[in-house]
């Protein structure tokens, strides 16, 4: 069920299947990708209780193998919703039978999305309802559509950090297994161009060393378009489909990696994992706005 929340010229649209957010439009312009063209039919899935690919489908914790598939269960799950406003809508996953048997945590997921000046934030709220304490990774995948002015191309597009970045990616060109890091050569001091062939070579470029929070995802030649504060999170990676040209990019923060392929395979080993204590509750925020 699609649930649409309007402040101002903002409409922000929320599907409870995965607390997914379909939809932003400012003025009537779409932000968030619509899955034309037969490729990528996501629009911005939740990442959680791991993100990218576990070797094998499993992780240890504790001495007990969990399988978990690639990015977690959250998408697929039903979230019930929990308040809304004109400008605010909180959407809640709590642990039942399918997720214990796989993940065998009592938790809460909260996500809450706001419109904000000039574009929207998301807010994740994880509980440990237990007294063990819980290991989880979580991670957002907006897809921005483009261009975001008329008359442009996805060519157009840069993406520019606040900072100079060494431009360290994952090497993970299956989106499955990271085997290695490695600088990638189309990073130009803080910015580096979009461009389909990357993703076709690397499948996401997952910037693992980032100095930066925020980075502008704008056209190069009017300066317009958005920018993520991912300041709650270590990582942020970038995706379109490989071997398609469709005209988005995925703005992924995440706190949490694919597994690398020398690893432990512990869940508390695991880079960027968080342990969350019992009765204890953690909260990470990011938000995208028009520039």
């Amino acid at each position: 069920m699609l649930h649409r929340i309007q402040f101002e010229d903002m409409t922000l649209t929320v599907n409870d299947q995965g607390s997914e957010l379909c939809s932003f439009t400012v003025a009537g312009r779409e932000y968030i990708w619509q899955g034309e063209n037969g490729s990528w039919m996501g629009h911005s899935p939740i990442l959680f209780p791991v993100v990218g690919a576990l070797k094998d489908n499993s992780i240890e914790y504790e001495g007990e193998t969990l399988h978990i598939f690639k990015h977690g269960f959250a998408a697929r799950k039903n979230f019930s919703v929990d308040r809304v406003s004109d400008s605010e809508i909180r959407l809640v996953l709590h642990a039942d039978e399918e997720t214990l048997a796989v993940y065998p945590f009592d938790f809460t997921l909260a996500v809450t999305f706001r419109i904000i000046e000039k574009g929207f934030s998301v807010t994740y709220e994880i509980s440990n309802n237990g007294g063990r304490t819980m290991p989880f990774c979580i991670g957002g995948h907006p897809g921005m559509a483009l261009p975001m002015e008329d008359g442009y191309r996805f060519e157009d597009y840069i993406v520019r950090f606040e900072k100079e970045e060494t431009g360290e990616i994952a090497v993970c060109p299956d989106g499955g297994i990271i085997k290695s890091t490695k600088i990638y050569n189309g990073m130009k001091k803080d910015f580096f161009h979009l461009d389909h062939s990357d993703y076709d070579r690397e499948d996401a470029l997952i910037f693992t060393s980032l100095k930066s929070r925020k980075a502008q995802l704008i056209n190069e030649k009017t300066g317009h378009g958005v920018e993520i504060d991912f300041s709650d999170f270590p990582v942020l990676s970038f995706w379109t489909m490989p071997h398609k040209t469709s005209s988005y990019i995925c703005l992924e923060p995440w706190h949490g990696m694919n597994a690398f392929d020398d690893e432990t395979g512990r869940f508390e080993d695991k880079p960027h994992a968080i342990l969350l204590k019992g009765n204890d509750t953690a909260s990470l925020t990011f938000s995208v706005k028009l520039v």
